[in-house]
C-alpha cells in the first residue's frame, strides 16, 4: 500500500516538474529579430487529483487499491491520492481536517457517528447529485440508506453505503456431528430450542460450552426477533425498560448465570475467539469474522439462519454500512462524487469490495456467481447471509451512539459476569443513555 500511494503522488509531483521544466525551456528561448515573441504553448490540462481517506481493517487497504486502479482506468481526469488510516487514527485526523477547513475529499463515515456531523454540519447532502444524474436509490438495500438520513423521516442523504457488514449464527458442526445433534434448520426458535441445543452441546470436561453471548450490537437480531429495539423509534428515547427488551437480556443473560451453557467475560478474557479455537458449539457473531473463520483447519463450520422467538415468527438479523460522505468543503465537490458513485454504484467496484463483506447493491449481492464464489470459500451456507440481508437493522444507531452504546455494553458485561441483577442493569443503563441522548439532541438543535 505504501508504495501505492507513493506512485500516485510521485507522479503527480513529477508530472509538475516535467511540466515546469519545459515552460522554463520555452521561456529560455530568444525572440526571432525585429518579430513580437509568440506566447508559449499551453499544456493540456492534466487529471484533477484528489483525496480520499478511510479507516480500513483486514484486507481493506488491497481491495481500495483494485477500487481506486478500476475508478481511475474508468474516469482517466480524476486520479486518487489515498489515505489509508487505523480506526482511531483516522476519526481524530479526520476533526483536525474538517476544523482545519481542509478535509479530504472523500471521507469514510460510520453508522453511529454519521448523525453527529451531519448534525455539524460537516457534511453533503448528496440528494443533489442524485437527482441531478438520475441515481436509483431502489438499487441499495434500504436499511443501509436509512443510517444516513436526518432528519427522520423524510429527510436529505448524507451518504452511500459502500460495503454492508452484519450478523452471522455460526455453528461447529463437528461439535455437532459428535453429539449426534441435527443442525437448525430455518424457523427454529428461541428461548427453548435454543436453549435445549446449548445444553446438549455443553461439556465441561472438554471446556466446551454450547453457546456464546453476543453484546454491543451483535444482541440485535435476538431484539429484532422479538419485536423491539434498544431505542425508541425517533431515537430520541431509551427502550431499555420495554419488558420485550428485558425478555431479550433475561434469556441471554441465563444461559450464563443460570444455564452455564456459556462462558462468563471474566473467564475467558484474554483467550481469544473461542469458537476459532473449537471451544463453542453455537455463536451468534459477525461477518466481519469470516476472513478468520476460513483459515480453520481442525474443524468443519457454516452459518445457519437466526433463530426466531417462539409465537411470533418474525425474522430480524443485524446489518449496517460502512459509508462514503462529501465533507462540506471539499475543493472538488463533483469529482470527488464520481468516485463516491463508483464505489457504492458500480457493479465493477462492489463486486471487488465483496473480498470483504456483502455488496451494498441489491443485484450485486443476490448474483449467483458471487454467492457461488463465497461459498466455495467458506461458509458453505453463505446463501443464508445474503437471504436475511433483506431483513437487516441496524442496532438504534443515533446521535451519541458510541457514547451510549459503550456505556451500555460495559454495565451488561457486569451482568454476564454475574455481578449485577438485571433490572438494576437495565434501570442504570435507561438513565445513561437517555442522558447521552438528550445532550446530543440539544447540541444539534443549537446547531441547528
Amino acid at each position: 500500500m505504501i508504495s501505492k500511494q507513493f506512485s500516485r503522488r510521485e507522479f503527480l509531483r513529477l508530472s509538475s516538474v516535467a511540466a515546469a521544466g519545459t515552460a522554463l525551456a520555452a521561456c529560455a528561448v530568444p525572440a526571432a529579430p525585429q518579430a513580437a515573441p509568440e506566447a508559449a504553448p499551453q499544456a493540456p490540462a492534466g487529471p484533477t487529483n484528489i483525496r480520499f481517506s478511510v479507516w480500513y481493517g483486514q484486507g481493506d487497504i488491497e481491495v481500495w487499491d483494485a477500487v481506486l486502479d478500476a475508478f481511475e482506468k474508468a474516469t482517466p481526469d480524476v486520479k486518487v491520492d489515498f489515505e489509508p488510516l487505523a480506526w482511531s487514527q483516522y476519526w481524530q485526523k479526520l476533526q483536525v481536517g474538517l476544523a482545519a477547513g481542509d478535509p479530504p475529499d472523500v471521507i469514510g463515515m460510520g453508522v453511529g457517528v454519521s448523525y453527529d456531523y451531519i448534525g455539524r454540519k460537516q457534511l453533503l447532502s448528496v440528494n443533489p447529485y442524485l437527482e441531478r444524474d438520475g441515481v436509483k436509490r431502489e438499487q441499495w438495500f434500504p436499511s443501509l440508506l436509512e443510517e444516513a438520513i436526518w432528519p427522520k423521516p423524510g429527510g436529505d442523504l448524507y451518504a452511500l453505503p459502500y460495503r454492508f457488514t452484519g450478523s452471522a449464527f455460526f455453528i461447529n458442526k463437528t461439535l455437532f456431528d459428535k453429539a449426534g445433534i441435527k443442525y437448525p434448520e430455518k424457523g427454529w426458535t428461541w428461548p427453548g430450542e435454543y436453549l435445549q441445543l446449548a445444553q446438549a452441546l455443553t461439556d465441561p470436561a472438554a471446556e466446551q460450552w454450547g453457546t456464546s453471548v453476543p453484546n454491543y450490537q451483535l444482541v440485535e437480531p435476538f431484539l429484532a426477533t422479538n419485536d423491539t429495539s434498544a431505542l425508541t423509534p425517533d431515537l430520541r428515547k431509551s427502550n431499555f425498560l420495554d419488558p420485550k427488551v428485558e425478555e431479550v437480556f433475561q434469556f441471554l443473560s441465563d444461559l450464563i448465570c443460570k444455564h452455564q451453557v456459556a462462558p462468563k467475560p471474566v473467564d475467558v478474557q484474554g483467550m481469544g475467539d473461542l469458537f476459532l479455537s473449537g471451544k463453542i458449539a453455537m455463536h451468534p457473531g459477525a461477518q466481519w469474522d469470516i476472513a478468520a473463520y476460513r483459515k480453520i483447519q481442525d474443524f468443519e463450520w457454516d452459518v445457519v439462519y437466526n433463530p426466531l422467538k417462539e409465537g411470533l415468527n418474525k425474522p430480524g438479523t443485524y446489518g449496517g454500512p460502512d459509508m462514503l460522505s462529501l465533507p462540506k468543503d471539499t475543493k472538488r465537490p463533483d469529482e470527488a462524487w464520481k468516485l463516491m458513485l463508483f464505489a457504492c454504484g458500480s457493479s465493477e467496484a462492489q463486486r471487488l469490495m465483496s473480498a470483504t463483506a456483502v455488496p451494498t447493491l441489491i443485484a450485486e449481492a443476490a448474483n449467483p456467481d458471487f454467492i457461488a464464489a463465497q461459498e466455495k470459500l467458506g461458509p458453505a451456507s453463505y446463501r443464508i447471509i445474503v437471504e436475511q440481508a433483506e431483513h437487516a437493522v441496524g442496532f438504534s444507531f443515533s446521535p451519541a451512539w458510541n457514547e451510549w452504546n459503550g456505556a451500555y455494553s460495559q454495565v451488561m458485561s457486569e451482568v454476564y459476569n454475574c455481578n449485577m441483577p438485571l433490572k438494576e442493569a437495565l434501570a442504570k443503563i435507561d438513565a445513561d443513555v437517555n442522558k447521552a441522548l438528550d445532550a446530543a439532541f440539544a447540541a444539534l438543535e443549537k446547531a441547528g
